[in-house]
Parts: structure tokens; C-alpha cells; sequence
């Protein structure tokens, strides 16, 4: 027999895993859009450069460490 309850958790994991992607995604996406701009190492918060180390370990990072504790 088919449990309904474990079929409902395995859906739930699902719909969680794919929303994680998509918003990964869209951070992909919008990375890109900054290299096309020029933005790719600047924070959008402070406007200084984002340290290569936080690029190399996020490379969708918008922030330093430091604008990204503030918000």
C-alpha cells in the first residue's frame, strides 16, 4: 500500500529542492546581468569592491560580508 503521509513529505522535499534552485537561479541570472554591467565585484549596498575570496566561495554575491551582517 502507498503511505499518503510519506508521499505528502517526499512532494514537500521536492517543491522545497526546486524552489531552491530557481532562486539560485535567479541569482545566477542576475550575476550575469552585473558582469555585463560592469557591477560583477561591487556591492550593491556599500559600492566598494566584494573581496575575490567571498566571489570565489558565493560567486552570486551582491555584497561584502560586512553590508550583507547589516541587512
Amino acid at each position: 500500500t502507498v503511505d499518503g503521509g510519506a508521499i505528502e513529505v517526499e512532494l514537500a522535499l521536492d517543491q522545497a529542492m526546486i524552489q531552491t534552485a530557481m532562486e539560485r537561479l535567479a541569482r545566477v541570472t542576475h550575476a550575469q546581468d552585473r558582469m555585463e554591467t560592469g557591477q560583477y565585484w561591487i556591492c550593491d549596498v556599500t559600492g566598494d569592491p566584494i573581496p575575490v575570496a567571498r566571489m570565489e566561495a558565493l560567486p552570486y554575491a551582491t555584497t561584502t560580508v560586512e553590508a550583507a551582517s547589516r541587512l
